[in-house]
């Protein structure tokens, strides 16, 4: 019994090709580009701080104390940075760097030599630059403030939200109420303000 299905010829394809790599950006923008991610994981875990400490520890706002948490944070972070660039160093003594060839073509596999070679370069000019901007009043206040900023702004959205929440007509005597809640508002709070008010 003959198929009642044909096989079809294979179809040439041609041969798979690695997309070409981007060339690489500057060091400098690439260290910046850095520099902003690592300001603003810190911003982020200063907000949660102020929030924790102004909603479950019930702590004021302590300027200096917020800065200096700031600064360890970048030098946290700073410290992390230079210990990658140390074993990023020790992987290529210990196990030598040769290029692959990986028949992607010359210029490719040079792209990648750069980028994997400059690698300890980027991560020792980050940490300098996040240690320069710890040592900074200015950018150290600026990084204070912007993380007091958001986190007053998500207590606010909290708040909010919660009040949104709630449903008054849900108690009992909200209706039965309400218009003797009105009448002292009008009979007693508006009274007093318009006695407050100066004689035109």
């Amino acid at each position: 019994m003959r198929s009642l299905w044909r096989r079809r010829r294979g179809v040439d394809l041609g041969k798979y090709a690695h997309p070409p790599v981007a060339p690489l950006a500057p060091i400098e923008r690439v260290v910046e580009e850095g520099v902003m991610i690592s300001a603003s994981a810190v911003r982020m875990a200063l907000k949660n701080q102020l929030i924790v400490a102004a909603l479950r520890e019930h702590h004021a706002y302590d300027a200096e104390a917020i800065a200096g948490a700031a600064r360890d944070q970048l030098a946290s972070v700073a410290a992390e940075s230079a210990a990658t660039a140390e074993r990023l160093e020790e992987v290529r003594t210990e196990r030598g760097y040769v290029r692959a060839d990986d028949g992607e073509g010359d210029e490719n596999s040079a792209l990648r030599d750069e980028e994997y070679r400059r690698r300890p370069t980027v991560h020792r000019m980050l940490a300098a630059a996040l240690l320069e901007m710890a040592a900074d009043p200015a950018a150290v206040a600026g990084l204070v403030d912007a993380a007091r900023t958001d986190a007053a702004q998500e207590i606010g959205r909290e708040v909010v939200g919660g009040l949104r929440a709630r449903d008054f007509a849900a108690e009992p005597d909200y209706e039965a109420t309400k218009q003797q809640r009105l009448q002292g508002l009008i009979d007693i709070d508006l009274e007093e303000l318009a006695a407050s008010q100066p004689p035109e």
